[in-house]
């Protein structure tokens, strides 16, 4: 549970009438209110009316909201330093000891840009007088800050008073600030509203996913039993918040009872957020979340894409951000810096990263859109992305050899059915990466701290020179192997739920240009009509050793044995060396119903495990009765649930593991 303040103004308690007085309500969907003015230095006449996507810039991104006003600095780069916006003259000497708020929807980064930070005040004035700051507004880089709430009580009796909004780009190139659904009013005691929920579109048995949401407090009172239910149209599932919610405050939520569906299964799901003495319901609800039951949850992780160069000053931001999202996040952040202009460069996923994005440096998360690379703006995409259902699991076996010979497999397993065009791309990531001259000199230009300071990747950029010698680079793209948008022939365009893909790509030989020991291999799912990336794994390479023993083929990986079927498919042993086939007999085979297992290893702490030809374990069988027999101990087994055809019998306990395989014929 956590609370959020949506304005930087402390907000107090009002004390009110039963139902809410609006006194003004703007909307914008007219354009710019008559009689609302503005001064500005901008040359693009500062703030505008539109929509979100049609006001929207690379790095400035609003969300539609209906029409909005808005004010665009990464469109302009232009002077922004006072984009002033104001009310008409409001009288509001019929207020005079009443308790006046105003509430409306931003969307405002607070974004920080070459060492220029942005602000955006709400502002008053009385009489034509001098405006006064009555609330600062805190910034959210993914989504509308709906009914942030300000307190106007001071102006409450006064006959002239004109509200502002105060834009200041810091006097550099950064970002903007979006308002919408001005209101003036004296709220109601109790009003409790749903502000957004979080509805998972999939679930699966084994992983309930979770509900979750905002709930924000319109009322006057300040609240400690807010209550939220979801509902399936059969089962509904009520919850009480803890804590106090005060009057503008807003609480987000995770529901303790998750959505759990099976495969094939689908419901639509209704939530409502109460308090007693509710005076508005018709902000309580949300519904109509349509949610399908899957057959399994595939793991997610997330790919950030930085552009960086040596050469670019500001780019030891990127590499703290890319630094921070490793430390913080682990194995589902996936960084890889794409180098511009420096030893480090690949000339393919240069020119490509160059076409995603306006200058250095910038990021992509999942490549949905270009984004500026410091910790903040890389965690908040983060967050976002790895909310999203991944749709297959990856399962990423990158094997060398004794003579550096590369055989890269991966395995990708559909959770539901896809009629989609995906591709597969497989990249080479180095860390370590340093060298002697200019051209591996880091260009700072955080150097002096005029620009702010800075700190990661083992330095005090703000401490160091304007070009610093010794620094080492780490996620470096190296070599997209199967290009960088991947090959579109390896995935089907129609799949279906379970379905898997075993894709192994031609050996090649690793080169000498990248350290084996500090590379991984990252493999991603990219979709084709969006190229966003669905899904993505990384793994360092491991060590194979192949034996030949006996006509059959074992893959040694990282001390784990599989045996090699049709030149493509491991299937697992669990042993580091293999028992001759000889200690271990199989009748009959073929078998139909029961199959009778005779070693001299076998006891009764000994597991019995059955693959099928694809890896996939069918059958497993424990705490067995065994029985004397000719050539050692006896287990009788039965497979006339099985498909007719080939299987791996593995026999495992505490000292020796063992494989046949058998024939199942009906």
């Amino acid at each position: 549970m956590k609370k959020v303040i949506l304005s930087a103004l402390a907000i107090t308690a009002f004390g009110l009438g039963a139902n809410t007085q609006t006194v003004v309500s703007e909307d914008f969907e007219s354009g710019i209110p008559s009689g609302w003015t503005q001064t500005t230095l901008a040359t693009d006449g500062g703030w505008n009316a539109g929509t979100g996507s049609g006001m929207s810039s690379q790095d400035f991104n609003i969300p539609d909201h209906t029409n909005i006003l808005a004010t665009n600095e990464d469109a302009c780069n232009c002077d922004k330093s006072a984009d002033i916006l104001k009310t008409s003259s409001i009288d509001l000497s019929s207020y005079s000891g009443e308790s006046l708020r105003i509430r409306m929807d931003v969307f405002f980064y607070l974004g920080t840009y070459q060492g220029a930070t942005e602000s955006l005040d709400i502002q008053a004035s009385v009489g034509g007088g001098a405006f006064t700051t009555i609330a600062t507004i805190a910034g959210d880089a993914t989504a509308w800050q709906e009914a942030v709430i300000i307190d106007a009580s001071d102006y409450a009796g006064e006959s002239d008073v004109v509200f502002a909004f105060n834009y200041n780009d810091g006097a550099g190139w950064t970002f903007g600030a979006a308002i919408d659904n001005f209101v003036l009013e004296v709220p109601n005691d109790h009003d409790i509203k749903l502000t957004s929920v979080n509805v998972p579109p999939y679930s699966a048995t084994d992983v309930p996913q979770t509900i979750s949401g905002v709930v924000t407090n319109l009322g006057g009172m300040a609240e400690s039993s807010i209550t939220v239910e979801w509902t399936d149209g059969t089962n509904t599932n009520t919850t009480t918040l803890p804590g106090t919610l005060n009057p503008g405050e807003s609480m987000s939520f995770e529901h303790p009872d998750g959505v759990s569906l099976a495969s094939g299964t689908s419901v639509s799901i209704d939530i409502t957020a109460d308090v007693s003495n509710d005076a508005d319901m018709s902000n309580n609800s949300l519904s109509g979340f349509n949610v399908d039951g899957v057959a399994f949850w595939p793991t997610k992780a997330v790919v950030g894409e930085e552009a960086t160069g040596t050469w670019c000053g500001w780019c030891p931001r990127g590499m703290v951000g890319m630094e921070y999202m490793e430390e913080e996040y682990g194995e589902e952040w996936i960084g890889i810096a794409v180098h511009n202009g420096d030893p480090m460069t690949n000339a393919d996923y240069d020119d490509w990263m160059g076409d995603q994005v306006s200058g250095y440096p910038s990021g992509l998360v999942d490549r949905e859109g270009s984004i500026d690379p410091a910790s903040a703006t890389l965690e908040a995409a983060f967050l976002s992305a790895i909310q999203k259902f991944a749709y297959a699991s990856i399962n990423l076996t990158p094997l060398i050899d004794e003579n550096d010979e590369v055989e890269i497999r991966v395995d990708v397993k559909f959770a539901v059915d896809m009629d989609e065009d995906m591709s597969l791309a497989v990249m080479i990531v180095e860390d370590g990466l340093t060298g002697a001259g200019a051209q591996w000199a880091q260009a700072n230009y955080y150097s002096g701290g005029g620009s702010g300071n800075l700190s990661g990747v083992g330095l005090d950029w703000h401490n160091e020179a304007s070009s610093v010698a010794g620094v080492t680079y780490n996620d470096v793209a190296r070599d997209p192997l199967l290009g960088v948008e991947g090959d579109d022939d390896i995935i089907p365009s129609s799949v279906s739920e379970n379905e898997e893909i075993n894709y192994v790509m031609d050996k090649f030989d690793w080169s000498e240009d990248y350290d084996k020991d500090n590379s991984t291999i990252v493999a991603m799912i990219i979709d084709d009509n969006t190229g966003e990336i669905i899904n993505a794994v990384e793994s360092h390479l491991k060590d194979l050793v192949i034996v030949e023993e006996g006509g059959v083929t074992y893959y040694v990986i990282d001390g784990d044995t599989y045996q090699l079927f049709a030149g493509e498919t491991l299937v697992p042993t669990g042993v580091v060396s293999i028992p001759s086939v000889e200690d271990f007999t199989v009748y009959p085979n073929p078998a139909n119903n029961n199959v009778r297992l005779i070693s001299p290893f076998i006891n009764a702490e000994s597991d019995i495990k059955i693959y099928d030809m694809s890896g996939r374990l069918v059958m497993q069988q424990s705490q067995l009765g065994v029985q004397s027999a000719r050539g050692g101990a006896g287990v009788e087994i039965n497979v006339s649930a099985l498909n007719t055809g080939l299987y791996n019998v593995v026999v495992v306990n505490a000292d020796n593991t063992m494989k046949q395989t058998i024939s199942v014929m009906h």
